[in-house]
This record gives structure tokens, sequence and C-alpha cells, in this order.
């Protein structure tokens, strides 16, 4: 937990790089980033699936584990085709 603000790239709090950073938190930072991005925040409105899955992709590699990116906005991708069904 003490990681989940790293960035991939090791721009984070601590410094700490790519696969550096453990694995549950390279996974957190990815799950908090998209709890961010639906519900908003004082500071920035709330997006829409689409815009997520975007800015997750377009951020991998530098906030976020590209491989833990790539999977979960398939997921998410997936998840999205099969509720308009």
């Amino acid at each position: 937990m003490l990681f989940h603000h790293e960035n991939f790239d090791g721009s984070g709090y601590y410094g700490k790089k790519g696969k550096n950073i453990p694995l549950l938190s390279r996974i957190i930072r990815i799950i908090d980033s998209y709890d961010t991005m639906l519900y908003g925040r004082i500071y920035q409105n709330p997006k829409d699936q689409y815009q997520i899955i975007q800015e997750i992709k377009s951020l991998s590699d530098i906030h976020y584990d590209k491989d833990l990116a790539l999977s979960y906005t398939n997921f998410l991708e997936t998840k999205a085709c099969q509720l308009l069904l």
C-alpha cells in the first residue's frame, strides 16, 4: 500500500520505478485512478468509461505498468460491451 502513488516511470513520491514497485501497489494505482476518474473529485469532473480507458492507455508506461494497464482496459472494454448487450 505504501507505494500505490508511485509512477511507473519513477516520478512518484519515493522514486521507485517499474517492477521495483510492488505488484499490489501497481494494481492499486490503476484501480484508484479509475475510481477517481469515474466518480470525480472536487477538482475533477467525472469521466465516462471511454474517456477513462483512453486516459489509462495514454498514461501506461508513465503512471501505470503497461501490461497491467492493458489487461485492465481490455477487461473494462469487455465489460462495457457486455453491458450494452
